[in-house]
């Protein structure tokens, strides 16, 4: 996955080249997002390739078109899972919260 440094330094993954460390840091984040974003598909997956901070500024307002043709991508991949591919079920992500 790919993981900023501050980021990656923030879920405790010391290096970003060991597959383990990269994947399971990458997935934690994938949950954060989820639960700052309260399940919210299009923001996680805006906050995932945009960054969370402007994402919780701009909410879907956003306008990169490579943000919005990857939560498209996302959003079409997870249609068939979530129904309207728009809402995960923060329930389902047990993580524990970035401080």
């Amino acid at each position: 996955m790919q993981l900023m440094p501050s980021t990656a330094a923030r879920l405790g993954v010391r290096d970003l080249y060991n597959l383990n460390e990269n994947v399971a840091g990458g997935v934690l984040y994938l949950a954060w997002l989820t639960h700052r974003f309260q399940g919210d598909l299009r923001l996680v997956a805006a906050g995932y390739i945009a960054g969370e901070d402007v994402v919780a500024r701009r909410g879907l307002a956003y306008r990169n078109p490579e943000v919005v043709i990857y939560v498209s991508r996302i959003r079409a991949n997870c249609r068939p899972q979530l129904g309207d591919g728009r809402r995960l079920n923060p329930a389902l992500v047990r993580s524990r919260v970035i401080q």
